[in-house]
């Protein structure tokens, strides 16, 4: 048998006597249905070799099913290759057909060359069509090293990134480096790997070769060889070469990449050029501009001038806006601002803001010739524009021509604040931002109905800083010895042996121990009177003693004498007692008001707790809550006051009669007591500054809404007590009740303002608020008055704690403000009964010291009870003290004329509390 395969048997018996038969069969079954999915024949094209008309473009490619295979030592000279496009799907291919080095490559693999890509011919002999001119199908790729993480380790991936972007393994890639250009072929067994790998160096390629790489459709292959290859051709061949090119890139950054490898010179001979190089990367077609727009050739300074003002021109704010900036740079300001104000009508809104920032840090010239620019920045953004003013403003006068813009600045800007459309928040912005404006601003100058609060509140704190100082003053001034007013009763009851020795005698040898514990009350309360004038600095020296020590007979007219380098006083100390739990101050008994030598012995008065005598000595503590748990004095009062009230506040409608005519048991409300000027020095030394200011050294009505400092009615209660007309701007603010009243606190003899005064001068009001039938008036507003408080806001007293009215002391924020309170809310009861008990009707008014208020009809001769308290009896010891009685239908006794208690129903007693009314007679026995 030869060894010839041809002769004498069948290819097919060859192939199955090789034990091959099978093996192809299944291996060109599944090629066949691989490669129908990739449009039935996996033919690798080259698109070079289409443009060039290579002649690998007529032949096949195959692969390589087995080639030289050997059976019993012998070495075949044939083989087949697995082709689609003939029956059987594969052609025979004999040994001389392929080259000696293709040999070796295919017989020295164990699979005998099987899935190695080749490129052939196809010929004829007597077995029919055969593979002839056999050589590797050779592709270009570039190589790809990637490393990724997977755990602990490092990985390495390794492929050939082929022309039409598939991936190509490697086995042996440890001679190549990252983004080398290879040639290599391909095998296809159990996954597609490269074999016979060459690199190729840009450097050195031939010309001829160097096509097959810039024509390839991977721009990775092509972009190493560009450069060089267009180096060979004509400028016009070169720029045909790239504008063929970049219509087959990908994406952008690859255009990109092409036109980085582009000689300038080409960009300036073509217009298609600078187009694409527009598409793909408008800011280096900008920077390109911008660049040349001053290139010596002459030529292409005109036509790049030409092409950048046909940009500039377009309607397009983002074609527009960097050449326009470009413009800008390049041409004097005059010439640019018509077109910077034309172009900038096509500025989207959402970008004008920012542009109109750009375009002022770039040329702050532009916006100092063009009005037009500063009113778009006034407009949308305002302190930017103020910046800007500032800066002009900033310009020295000695440049005319800077001297002209300074003043064309600042007669602008006075229009823009003095425009009614100007918001205050824009107003304080430019105020806050020219500080021009703010040294130009004087009081009630050209400049301040524009001004902002904030600066006029300035200019006005400073302009009236003493008033404002003292008003700060009066707030926080004390009173002095104001630590003696008062003294825990555990304190103030540690008597020596003479106090209780004094006590015992004025209470007598069989006394009970109420009167004792009354007694030993009455020492302490004069203990505390002492402690007082001590405090304030003056000598005081105790009088009552005297009747145990024998010193003098003078303590049967006073119990203190007070001395000071002025002057000096005696005091009768009175003491009443406050019952526990009891919210009604009791009177003060006065027997008769003392004399010597001419001269008044002055009433102090002192509140007290109504203590058992037990608890008194410190013997026991009492079970219950002492409240208050001190002793509290009062003030004083003199007769010579007394009358002057009578005199002050009596006229020929209101008759006052304070002591009851001096009777027996007399008793004071706690209103007629108050501290001496001494206790008040502070404050009256306030207002003796107050005094010297002139009426235009005080804020006006309208400086005050500036300042928003509450209601000038938060200042009257420092001007009262000053005895200091308000200014007359502030008169015409505030209704006429308020001022009718503020009048009648003024005192005319100059004197320190008193309890007793304010008390009198509210119920005097009332009485001229009655007959004028004012119909704003409210006794309730009252104390808003005195504590410094509106009548809408409640606005709390700026001249300091609104529990001492008027700053008239009260030692637990109570007393005093609690009586006053009170009494405004009795008046107020009386004033909304007006027209149910014509109260109208009386025209001649009666008040007691006691807080009784009659009143007498014209053409009538009895007195009608109008306010009173009952001095009835709840029990035999025990007074009824219901307050206020306040006149009403069916509540005047018919026969006396007192008003009837609705408590214990008496109408008129005497002083313990006795009615011989027979009216009340007959009432109690119904």
């Amino acid at each position: 048998m030869t060894n010839n395969p041809y002769i004498g048997s069948s290819f097919d018996d060859f192939l199955a006597e090789e034990g091959i038969l099978e093996d192809c069969t299944q291996f060109a079954t599944d090629k066949v249905s691989e490669w129908q999915e990739s449009n039935k024949n996996k033919v690798l094209q080259n698109s070079d070799c289409e443009r060039e008309g290579d002649k690998s473009k007529s032949m096949a490619i195959g692969e390589i099913l087995w080639f030289g295979g050997h059976k019993d030592g012998q070495k075949n000279n044939y083989g087949f290759i697995f082709y689609t496009e003939i029956d059987k799907n594969k052609i025979y291919v004999d040994r001389n057909q392929v080259p000696q080095h293709l040999q070796e490559l295919f017989e020295g693999d164990r699979e005998k060359g099987k899935g190695i890509v080749v490129e052939f011919e196809i010929g004829n002999n007597h077995r029919g069509p055969c593979a002839v001119n056999v050589r590797l199908h050779q592709r270009n790729g570039i190589f790809v090293r990637q490393r990724s993480s997977l755990r602990l380790e490092i990985y390495k991936k390794a492929y050939i990134e082929c022309e039409d972007k598939s991936q190509v393994y490697v086995e042996d890639h440890r001679w190549i480096n990252n983004g080398d250009i290879v040639s290599f072929a391909i095998k296809n067994n159990r996954r597609q790997s490269a074999i016979e790998v060459v690199k190729i160096d840009p450097n050195t390629i031939d010309k001829k070769t160097i096509k097959d790489f810039v024509y390839s459709s991977n721009f990775n292959l092509s972009k190493p060889f560009i450069e060089s290859y267009v180096s060979t051709l004509s400028e016009a061949e070169a720029i045909h070469f790239i504008l063929e090119k970049i219509k087959f890139v990908s994406n952008n950054d690859e255009a990109l990449e092409l036109l980085k490898k582009v000689s300038e010179n080409l960009f300036f001979i073509s217009r298609e050029l600078r187009d694409v190089l527009f598409n793909f990367n408008f800011q280096e077609y900008v920077d390109f501009i911008k660049k040349n727009l001053d290139y010596e050739d002459e030529s292409i300074r005109q036509i790049l001038w030409t092409e950048f003002l046909e940009y500039l021109n377009s309607p397009d704010y983002k074609i527009f806006e960097p050449f326009l900036w470009l413009y800008i740079s390049k041409v004097e300001i005059q010439h640019s601002v018509a077109l910077v104000c034309n172009k900038i009508r096509s500025i989207p809104l959402d970008q004008l803001d920012s542009f109109i920032e750009r375009l002022l840090s770039l040329s702050k010239g532009l916006f100092l010739c063009s009005e037009d620019l500063r009113n778009l920045l006034k407009e949308r953004n305002i302190n930017q524009y103020a910046g800007l003013i500032q800066e002009i403003l900033n310009f020295h006068n000695e440049v005319e021509d800077l001297r002209i813009f300074r003043q064309k600045a600042w007669t602008e800007l006075f229009e823009t604040i003095s425009n009614s459309n100007c918001s205050n928040e824009d107003r304080d912005t430019l105020w806050k931002k020219i500080t021009y404006l703010e040294i130009g601003l004087e009081y009630h100058n050209y400049l301040w109905n524009f001004a902002p609060i904030s600066s006029k509140k300035k200019i006005i704190e400073a302009r009236y800083s003493v008033f404002f100082s003292l008003v700060n003053e009066f707030k926080d001034s004390g009173y002095v010895g104001v630590d003696g007013i008062s003294m825990n009763y555990r304190d103030l009851y540690q008597f020596n042996i003479n106090d209780k020795t004094l006590a015992s005698l004025w209470a007598g040898s069989n006394a009970s121990e109420s009167v004792r514990a009354k007694m030993l009350s009455a020492r302490g309360a004069e203990k505390l009177v002492r402690k007082f004038y001590e405090n304030l600095g003056n000598n005081v020296e105790d009088i009552a003693i005297h009747q145990v020590t024998k010193k003098s007979e003078l303590w049967k007219q006073a119990d203190i004498r007070v001395s000071s380098n002025k002057s000096q006083k005696l005091l009768d100390v009175k003491n009443t007692r406050q019952a526990f739990k009891s919210k009604v101050y009791s009177d003060v008994c006065v027997r008769k008001f003392k004399e010597i030598q001419g001269e008044d012995v002055i009433i102090a008065a002192v509140l007290s707790p109504n203590l058992q005598l037990k608890y008194m000595d410190g013997s026991n503590t009492p079970d219950f809550y002492v409240d208050p748990p001190i002793s509290i004095y009062l003030g004083e009062l003199s007769y010579k006051r007394l009358q002057s009230l009578a005199g002050i506040f009596s006229d020929k409608g209101i008759e006052l009669d304070m002591t009851r005519g001096f009777e027996p048991e007399s008793y004071l409300p706690p209103w007629l007591f108050d501290y001496d000027e001494q206790f008040y020095q502070n404050q009256i030394s306030i207002s003796d500054k107050l005094k010297t200011l002139q009426d235009s050294e005080i804020p006006s009505y309208d400086d005050f809404k500036i300042l928003n400092e509450g209601s000038i009615e938060a200042y009257i209660p420092l001007f009262i007590f000053a005895n200091k007309p308000i200014p007359e701007t502030w008169r015409q603010q505030i209704p006429q009740w308020k001022i009718t009243l503020i009048e009648l606190l003024y005192r005319q003899d100059n004197s320190c303002l008193t309890l007793s005064h304010i008390y009198m001068s509210i119920l005097k009001h009332f009485l001229i608020m009655l007959y004028n039938e004012n119909t704003n008036y409210d006794p309730t507003n009252i104390m808003n008055l005195l504590d410094g408080k509106t009548d809408s806001s409640n606005m709390i007293n700026l001249l300091g704690n609104n529990t001492h009215p008027l700053k008239i002391y009260d030692p637990l924020g109570i007393i005093r403000k609690a009586i006053i309170q009170n009494f405004c809310k009795t008046l107020a009861t009386l004033w909304n009964a007006r027209k149910e008990v014509n109260l109208n009707g009386f025209n001649i008014f009666k008040f007691s010291g006691r807080g009784l208020l009659e009143g007498k009809r014209k053409g009538e001769t009895s007195y009608i009870k109008l306010l009173a308290y009952c001095g009835g009896k709840i029990k035999e010891d025990e007074k009824c003290r219901y307050s206020p009685l306040i006149i009403k239908k069916g509540n005047t006794c018919p026969e006396c004329h007192y008003l009837i208690c609705p408590k214990c129903g008496y109408c008129r007693v005497d002083d313990y509390g006795n009615s011989n009314c027979s009216e009340y007679k007959r009432r109690k026995k119904s």
